[in-house]
């Protein structure tokens, strides 16, 4: 089927160039820019690139400045990770363009970077692909990347970038590759900033936590574009600017891992919402989370105490969880739990029917504040503390 369909491939190339179609391929390097420069090899060897086969291309940029971070607990990013301590120099720091955001069967990517730490500090490997023939060796130099190190940390990756990598692979009849561990850093990000960025785009983060605003940056959603155009028409200003992006997003993702493995072990973390810190660190280590709530708590931050409250029922702190109990907020949730609070530890039903009085008409008015069962139980236990406190027949 591969061969197949690159044949196809090249028979719609020639019979669309044969045509005089506005979109000819030009391979073998022979396009030109349209304001007259060089043909696409001269033009790439020019930006640094170096040509790994028929059709693909590579090149290594140094980025110094860029702190590796320290070794941690996987489990701190994913679910399957935990337990599984991971250094920097054991993780890929990937990113993929491609023609599309939909992922569908006729998105393709055309341009992939790989960064990583070594001896001399961080790099970046690129690899370009030049035209769609040269799909399958851009894979296998993908994949060749890929399969040195132990995890792949990426920003939205597990959802788009390795989903697609892996099924242009099973199309082109190229074996799966790719580290067991998977590090998206998108969702540690969401959980930590999503109250205080206006959004959590790679580029928001780099600004409003990193400090990091990029010049003469293509936006992402140019980028395909960029690639299109070379087709058409040969080098241009643009794709040279979707090439920096490309390495801008894994120089990106490194400094922001770096934040991270520093932020998760000292438990403070530059803007973060506590409570999204606590929820990553508990997956690791449940007392330092509640720590962390502990001191929210302190600085008057009334959100943590549910949170803390979880954290304390499954560290066996009976105690201090109940202790909480009068703190909670007064929406439905809280003033229910403070209705159970009042009868059974403090014996004043009168407290409790008032509690769960008001918790039944919050939960009835407000779907955002209480769910339906609990309004339901809030109802219950308002008719059994009204039936304890009713006179003698």
């Amino acid at each position: 089927m591969p061969n197949d369909l690159r044949s196809r491939l090249k028979r719609i190339r020639e019979s669309s160039a044969t045509a005089g179609q506005a979109r000819p391929m030009n391979p073998g390097g022979k396009a030109r820019c349209e304001d007259g420069a060089p043909a696409r090899s001269e033009w790439l060897e020019r930006h640094g690139w170096a040509r790994l086969g028929d059709q693909v291309w590579e090149r290594r940029v140094e980025c110094p400045g860029i702190h590796a971070g320290a070794t941690m607990d996987a489990g701190y990013l994913s679910a399957r990770g935990r337990g599984s301590l991971v250094a920097p120099e054991d993780i890929v720091f990937f990113d993929l363009e491609t023609t599309g955001l939909s992922g569908g069967t006729g998105t393709i990517a055309f341009l992939s970077a790989f960064g990583s730490f070594g001896r001399h500090g961080y790099s970046v490997r690129q690899i370009f692909l030049e035209d769609y023939p040269g799909e399958p060796l851009f894979l296998e130099a993908s994949g060749d990347e890929l399969s040195r190190f132990k995890a792949v940390a990426s920003y939205n990756g597990a959802s788009f970038d390795l989903p697609l990598y892996k099924a242009r692979r099973t199309m082109n009849g190229l074996p799966p590759v790719a580290p067991a561990l998977s590090l998206d850093l998108l969702h540690a990000a969401r959980r930590l900033w999503r109250g205080v960025l206006p959004d959590c785009s790679l580029s928001s983060v780099e600004r409003g936590v990193l400090g990091v605003r990029r010049t003469d940056d293509l936006p992402g959603s140019e980028v395909p574009d960029a690639w299109f155009r070379f087709l058409a028409t040969g080098p241009h200003p643009e794709l040279a600017l979707a090439m920096d992006h490309n390495q801008a997003d894994v120089a990106g993702l490194a400094s922001l891992y770096g934040l991270l493995s520093a932020g998760l072990a000292a438990g403070r973390l530059r803007k973060a919402d506590p409570r999204g810190l606590a929820s990553l660190i508990a997956r690791v280590d449940l007392g330092r989370a509640a720590r962390v709530l502990e001191r929210s708590l302190r600085t008057g931050d009334a959100g943590a105490v549910p949170e803390l409250m979880r954290l304390y029922w499954k560290l066996g702190r009976r105690d201090e969880r109940l202790a909480l109990i009068p703190l909670l907020p007064d929406d439905a949730r809280g003033l229910y739990l403070k209705s159970i609070h009042a009868e059974r530890v403090l014996g004043d039903a009168q407290s409790a029917t008032r509690f769960a009085e008001s918790a039944a008409k919050l939960a009835g008015s407000s779907e955002k504040a209480c769910d339906a069962v609990l309004a339901r139980r809030a109802d219950r236990r308002l008719r059994r503390l009204e039936q304890l406190l009713a006179p003698d027949a």
